[in-house]
């Protein structure tokens, strides 16, 4: 389908005179779905791991919570329980620092 087909709007963003709208945003929801995969159950654990599938680090709008659930996957890749004791211990590598 061409960009004229699609309507206005697409003919518009596909010739420049009109920029994208910004993605939408909830920064409560990305808080709350880190609480959840922070429980340290074997059922959270479990989250995070189905999350992962479709959940990247860089789909959270909010920066800070990137490195957070960056370290979560790195976590349960090593076969950790995530836990708080277990995330700051791992976001207080140098490496992860910055």
């Amino acid at each position: 389908m061409s960009a004229e087909q699609a309507g206005p709007r697409a003919k518009a963003l596909h010739d420049g005179s009109m920029t994208a709208l910004p993605l939408p945003s909830n920064i409560e929801a990305e808080r709350c779905a880190l609480d959840g995969m922070l429980l340290g159950t074997p059922e959270s654990n479990d989250a995070i791991d189905r999350a992962r599938i479709r959940l990247y680090p860089r789909h959270f709008h909010d920066a800070r919570h990137r490195p957070i659930y960056g370290a979560m996957l790195i976590l349960r890749d090593r076969g950790q329980c995530v836990t708080l004791v277990t995330l700051i211990e791992e976001l207080n590598e140098p490496r992860l620092i910055g």
